[in-house]
């Protein structure tokens, strides 16, 4: 019983709460409408910031060209920043999978 008296005491201070958000700028946005539609208030403090890296396009055009059968990425942001490196036809040519 006392941890249900507990839960009701932490519903009636929810707005007090508040809940540090350390993710890249454009995913906090998002998050912090989450965490604001759950009462709470959302304190957005990004640590890191996602952005491509310049590598050397016709190295790794080649290596797909001839040597790779699956493309994969493992993050929204490898998918976001990876899949235009690529022509369509290379894509296409090659599995591709986002995981």
């Amino acid at each position: 019983m006392s941890s249900i008296k507990s839960i009701s005491k932490a519903e009636q201070r929810r707005s007090d709460l508040s809940v540090l958000i350390t993710r890249p700028e454009e995913s906090a946005r998002r998050l912090a409408e989450q965490v604001m539609a759950l009462g709470l208030t959302p304190i957005v403090a990004p640590m890191i910031a996602i952005k491509a890296l310049d590598v050397a396009s016709e190295e790794v055009e080649a290596l797909v060209k001839t040597s790779v059968d699956f493309l994969i990425f493992v993050s929204k942001n490898a998918a976001r920043y990876g899949v235009p490196k690529f022509s369509q036809q290379q894509l296409s040519a090659s599995g591709l999978c986002a995981v």
